[in-house]
């Protein structure tokens, strides 16, 4: 009998343990980065915590939480840029989650292909949703966005937040950062559980309210549109210095509700950001709060521009305003006006594929199904720098071989042969290889100024009262 008893209790004490490691929440990743990533999970009870990662299979790197918990947010930091990284979770020393992948943001200069998902009014944790959610996890996106409203109906707890979020999109979250919008229904608790679940950048007036991030060569404003945004107000101040300050190539928005819809427009948001976003350079503002989805024309000052160049536009200079918020929430049916392009009330997500310097968008139904296209198209000015034989608007190694290669094999060069010219003499020859190697690794004197340049070169972003001066003491001879 008390071997019997004894069997008992350690089969009891052990479930408890089992129990107590199990995983409630996660693991999701927050916070991406070109050099870290932040890994995020909940347990039942309080344990210690560890992600155990690396470049392979092999793993052979760990990082431990610092005390037990059962909130676990490890940062993994030192990474490489746009690299995959395979790692796996441990709660109490037992690994709770394995065989899981993330890839880090590529570096700020990478013009190179990524996809990004975006989806909004989900919460319902009805068919249309985890049919949306399959969608999402086939289109396996690089990065993505929620629009927001997060929980229907009104309010929500953690539990809930579990049951129509992390649950549904588990596989997703687990390889890929979604960052969050606010939206109406995230703050009808004051927004405990909306800010309760995720780890934010904290970058702006607003802290985790709006934020922004970049992903290659493309910059993320995230807005609140439940707070004022109206000129004089913190955040309306904060993205005008946002666009302002920003170089790339690409620029979207997300916020929850529309300027611009059939439906639940706000007409005072729309009068003070909608010049603003043009006035910048804005190429696409995603919406939520209308249930369906609604492509319009791109517009400015309340007017659609180069509607006839739908659905393939060639820098219309103007943004294009997207609605979709058909990600599981009952959907809408409204008639469209003719500033819209593209209008369907269906559960659906949108893909967004860069391609350096084009973007298509794809709105991707329930069943998996593309039923609209659109794409814009930049026209890339050619930047000038000298050294700079590759046009990639840096100066490295590769740059003195395309010079010597050039001289001494017949290899090519960029069109502008004035890039390879380095000090500005009266020819390109070995000299200026020479020159490029002794500057990056002997602190030889820099690139000359840029001079007059032949047609097609484009300008020096480097130059003095250019958009990158770096002041004239860093060039010989001004």
């Amino acid at each position: 009998m008390r071997c019997a008893v004894a069997v008992m209790t350690a089969l009891l004490l052990a479930a408890g343990v089992v129990e107590a490691q199990e995983l409630t929440r996660g693991p999701f990743l927050q916070l991406g980065a070109t050099d870290s990533m932040v890994v995020v999970w909940r347990t039942a009870a309080p344990l210690t915590g560890a992600v155990e990662y690396g470049p392979d299979a092999g793993l052979g790197l760990s990082v431990e939480s610092p005390a037990p918990s059962t909130e676990h947010a490890v940062a993994l930091t030192g990474l490489s840029a746009g690299t995959e990284y395979h790692y796996r979770v441990l709660s109490g020393g037992v690994v709770v989650a394995d065989g899981l992948r993330f890839r880090t943001f590529p570096g700020p200069a990478s013009a190179g292909e990524f996809r990004v998902v975006v989806v909004g009014d989900t919460g319902t944790g009805n068919q249309a949703q985890l049919d949306v959610a399959a969608g999402i996890r086939l289109s396996a996106p690089d990065v993505g966005i929620h629009t927001g409203d997060f929980i229907y109906p009104r309010g929500g707890s953690d539990l809930e937040m579990d049951r129509k979020y992390f649950g549904i999109y588990a596989e997703t979250i687990s390889r890929s950062v979604i960052y969050p919008t606010v939206g109406n229904h995230d703050l009808d608790d004051g927004g405990t559980v909306f800010f309760g679940s995720f780890h934010l950048p904290d970058d702006s007036p607003g802290g985790e309210r709006y934020y922004s991030f970049e992903y290659g060569d493309a910059l993320f404003l995230i807005l609140d549109s439940n707070q004022g945004m109206g000129v004089g107000t913190a955040q309306h101040a904060w993205i005008e210095e946002q666009l302002a300050g920003s170089r790339k190539l690409w620029k979207v928005v997300s916020l929850h509700h529309p300027l611009y819809a059939a439906w639940l427009a706000v007409e005072a948001n729309r009068r003070v950001l909608d010049p603003l976003f043009a006035r910048y350079g804005v190429d696409l503002v995603f919406q939520a709060h209308a249930h369906f989805y609604e492509r319009f024309y791109p517009m400015r000052n309340g007017r659609a521009v180069a509607t006839g160049e739908d659905p393939d536009y060639q820098d219309p200079d103007a943004p294009i305003y997207v609605v979709t918020g058909g990600g599981g929430g009952s959907l809408a049916q409204r008639n469209p006006g003719a500033n819209t392009a593209y209008y369907a009330s269906v559960y659906h997500h949108v893909r967004l594929d860069f391609q350096g310097s084009r973007l298509l968008l794809s709105a991707v139904g329930r069943d998996n199904q593309v039923f609209d296209n659109m794409s814009i198209s930049k026209v890339v000015a050619p930047v000038f720098r000298r050294g700079d034989t590759d046009g990639d608007g840096e100066l490295l190694i590769t740059d003195a071989v395309r010079i010597l290669n050039y001289l001494f094999l017949g290899g090519a060069l960029i069109s502008c042969l004035e890039a390879a010219n380095f000090d500005n003499s009266e020819s390109v020859d070995i000299s200026d290889g020479i020159h490029v190697l002794n500057y990056l690794f002997r602190g030889g004197p820099p690139p000359a100024p840029p001079g007059p340049l032949p047609g097609g070169c484009g300008p020096d972003p480097d130059a003095p009262g250019g958009p990158g001066d770096l002041g004239c003491e860093e060039y010989s001879g001004c």
